[in-house]
């Protein structure tokens, strides 16, 4: 069965050894990705210290690279940070997943020629049309992926069932 694991950039604290944590990990579940993690700029990110969240972002990435893992990014209004570190520690040979992606169509080409994928979710549904079809537009075919991250990015407009 899939797994992964990380340190997310929302939790600032980790112990000191949460590198050597990580390690076990994959040492012991290399089938494992790296991630869920990235940079929040927004609601959630907001009380977490912007380098700190970087820091633990680019150690991860570089673990990934080093055990060739691919990795699961979470980005919230970081997509210019978030392009810039990429291409700085790049590139990933395993892949990187852009979890729920919202940037703009404008980001799509500088992330798509690093490899990344774009997952969506139903937050998609969240955003203006003309926001949404451009950025849809501007995503290789062959870059995009699917996710429900429910009960989280249910579609608006649908009713928000509790799973039993």
């Amino acid at each position: 069965s899939p797994a992964s694991a990380s340190t997310h950039g929302w939790v600032p604290e980790r112990s000191p050894d949460w590198m050597d944590s990580l390690r076990q990990f994959f040492s012991e579940t290399p089938e494992a990705a790296v991630g869920e993690t990235g940079l929040d700029k927004g609601s959630h990110g907001k009380t977490i210290d912007f380098g700190e969240q970087v820091e633990v972002f680019e150690r991860q990435l570089e673990l990934a690279k080093e055990l060739e893992k691919p990795v699961s990014v979470h980005c919230v209004r970081a997509f210019g940070d978030l392009l810039e570190i990429l291409k700085r520690t790049g590139p990933f040979p395993a892949g990187v997943l852009l979890h729920s992606y919202l940037g703009s169509a404008e980001m799509v080409p500088g992330l798509a020629n690093l490899g990344c994928y774009f997952s969506l979710s139903g937050f998609l549904t969240g955003l203006k049309s003309t926001k949404a079809k451009k950025m849809l537009k501007a995503i290789p075919l062959d870059r995009i992926l699917l996710e429900t991250d429910a009960p989280d990015a249910v579609p608006r407009r649908l009713p928000l069932q509790k799973n039993p």
